[in-house]
């Protein structure tokens, strides 16, 4: 009886442990997600910008325009070289305070 009790107790750790929440700071664009990275980008790699954040949520974004932990009316834009939707990969910039970063889609 007390291995069943245990068995069930890992099996309940290891459960709530399988969560699909998103700790980073990340955003919706073109019904893919973007995680924000802090890995700075150059002015000179930006090429036009796409758009811009148009809802801050307190949850995992769900809507294109739609970010978490990244403020409103911040503004995103397509790098020289680089996709911003191409399959597995993409990438944005996005301008924080004057600086651009990079944000790397994620793939599910």
């Amino acid at each position: 009886m007390l291995r069943v009790i245990w068995i069930g107790l890992i099996i309940l750790l290891l459960l709530a442990g399988c969560s699909n929440k998103i700790d980073a700071p990340h955003f919706m664009w073109n019904d893919n997600l973007y995680i924000a990275t802090n890995e700075p980008i150059s002015e000179e790699e930006i090429l036009e910008e796409i758009g811009e954040i148009s809802v801050v949520v307190n949850r995992d974004v769900e809507k294109n325009g739609e970010a978490k932990e990244i403020a409103k009316n911040t503004k995103l834009y397509q790098i020289e070289g680089r996709e911003v939707s191409d399959g597995e990969v993409g990438y944005i910039a996005y301008e924080m305070e004057g600086k651009y970063y990079v944000a790397s889609k994620l793939n599910f």
